[in-house]
């Protein structure tokens, strides 16, 4: 739930489909046959791109500077699936879970090895 930004897709009708999605813009085909582009948020993708080039501090610089909850959602799920422990206690921070943020900073503290795997798992 974290992770879903919600927006008014009143415009769309009933039953809206994506036709397709091209870089930053969407493609909606209305029920009645129309189709609207709608331009897609790019800071989710700017997240990705950033994890992708292992740039966790700019990902983080970006949550930081829009502070949106799904963001920040996003790069926490993500540092924690690639294992960036640092920006995903900075996550967690910042969504206000700050039990799981400590439990994340004692892993940390154990430094690299078997032992910190096996608490993540």
């Amino acid at each position: 739930e974290l992770v879903i930004e919600p927006q008014d897709g009143s415009e769309f009708g009933k039953s809206p489909k994506i036709s397709s999605f091209n870089g930053a813009t969407v493609t909606i085909r209305r029920e009645d046959g129309a189709t609207l582009s709608v331009a897609a948020p790019l800071f989710p993708a700017a997240i990705h791109g950033y994890m992708k080039s292992n740039k966790w501090q700019e990902a983080v610089r970006i949550c930081r500077s829009v502070d949106n909850g799904y963001l920040w959602a996003t790069l926490a799920g993500l540092a924690l699936e690639h294992r960036e422990l640092e920006a995903a206690e900075i996550s967690l921070c910042a969504l206000g879970l700050i039990d799981k943020a400590r439990k994340i900073k004692s892993i940390r503290a154990m430094g690299t090895g078997v032992r910190q795997s096996a608490e993540l798992l």
